[in-house]
């Protein structure tokens, strides 16, 4: 599911508390303010150590086959 910025404020104010990890980048750190405001609990993770929780379409394809 692709959210523009605005889509993505609207649907964390409404979703239920929850945990969101996020690499640490330039804003990572605006988003997770942003977010905890809305009582979620933010972690920011290493960049190096994001890979092992990416999953795109490709991964999926890859474990299918």
């Amino acid at each position: 599911m692709k959210l523009s910025r605005k889509q993505f404020l609207a649907f964390m104010q409404t979703h239920p508390r929850c945990r969101v990890a996020m690499e640490a980048c330039a804003t990572a750190h605006h988003w997770a303010l942003t977010l905890t405001a809305f009582g979620h609990n933010v972690r920011l993770i290493v960049p190096k150590l994001v890979k092992p929780y990416v999953k795109n379409q490709n991964d999926m394809a890859a474990r299918v086959s």
